[in-house]
């Protein structure tokens, strides 16, 4: 069934599309508390939800906030589920790349970064589709001042959660163009992170063994992207290079 996306306000969700998230939450992963997923949903602006347009049920969400760090806007995305029906489709992607133009469009003189925490490679995969620039970096280390900006905002967001030293960096990585666009990036992906979870496998964190940051500037011109026929934006994508994070 398709799916529709809507940007909603969390002071506009009905205690119905509450508990439509926390369903798919705990549906999908473990130790997930009613208390705990309320408090984060408090601490966030808007959610983009996803709901089949025949029988209206919600199948997906991701939450949302935008905050100022210095003269910097930061929009942090939180909690985000796609019920595995449903992965591969651009309703998300879509929703998210408008709000992403509209924040830039309130305040188009400042400089505007996603702070993105992923764990899997479909969330990885949107970094080249929506970014021209993010660190960690494939072609170049990452400059003093945007590893600055990394640590801090990981510390003022998870506090004594987040410790620069635990963080695993898979280094530098390339995959040439013309064998773009066959999986092989995927694969890539799930093999080094395998690497990473067998050698902190017994590190204790409330976050996992694992923490990927990936910080990129946007600007107005990166959302091109998004107005092109999916034909001509898969073959643009297939010309950047696949990098990790």
């Amino acid at each position: 069934m398709a799916l529709t996306a809507s940007l909603r306000g969390v002071n506009e969700l009905a205690p119905a599309d509450m508990d439509g998230m926390y369903a798919l939450m705990t549906s999908h992963y473990q130790h997930v508390h009613r208390d705990v997923f309320e408090h984060d949903l408090a601490g966030k602006d808007a959610v983009i939800l996803l709901h089949e347009v025949e029988t209206s049920q919600l199948r997906g969400f991701s939450t949302q906030v935008c905050f100022d760090h210095e003269d910097l806007r930061i929009l942090f995305s939180g909690d985000t589920i796609i019920h595995p029906d449903h992965w591969g489709g651009m309703q998300l992607p879509v929703m998210f790349g408008r709000m992403m133009q509209a924040l830039k469009r309130e305040e188009p003189h400042r400089r505007l970064f996603w702070m993105l925490i992923s764990k899997g490679f479909r969330t990885y995969r949107f970094l080249p589709v929506f970014f021209h620039q993010f660190y960690p970096h494939v072609d170049r280390p990452t400059p003093a001042w945007e590893q600055s900006l990394m640590d801090s905002l990981g510390q003022l967001r998870f506090a004594n959660g987040y410790d620069p030293a635990e963080v695993f960096y898979l280094g530098e990585s390339v995959l040439l163009s013309e064998y773009c666009g066959r999986g092989i990036g995927v694969r890539f992906f799930e093999q080094r992170e395998a690497h990473a979870r067998a050698l902190a496998s017994d590190l204790a964190s409330p976050f996992g063994p694992l923490r990927w940051f990936a910080f990129e500037e946007h600007r107005q011109e990166h959302s091109r992207a998004m107005r092109l026929p999916v034909q001509q934006k898969r073959r643009a994508s297939r010309q950047v290079r696949w990098y990790e994070i």
